[in-house]
């Protein structure tokens, strides 16, 4: 999904024991890699390699994101917002 970055390959990374260990070496170049991507790019590749990924917006990003709005959601039906 990242293209296999070099320090990706790193063996030491290839465990949930060995990510942890090394988790203040990975997390610097994860944050730079997700900082050239927008959020549909990463959830595009992500979805090419059948991966599960959900997005967590802000309220404000919730607010003015097209897909929270009312509306058609391709052949899924018609969503709308409860009124309570």
């Amino acid at each position: 999904m990242m293209d296999s970055p070099e320090w990706a390959q790193n063996p030491c990374y290839k465990t949930p024991v060995g990510l942890h260990e090394h988790q203040k070496e990975i997390l610097p170049q994860l944050h730079a890699w997700f900082k050239q991507h927008t959020c549909a790019d990463v959830v595009k590749r992500a979805m090419a390699q059948r991966l599960d990924i959900s997005i967590i917006h802000s309220a404000k990003e919730l607010a003015e994101n097209e897909c929270s709005k009312p509306g058609e959601i391709g052949g899924a039906g018609t969503v709308r917002w409860r009124e309570k």
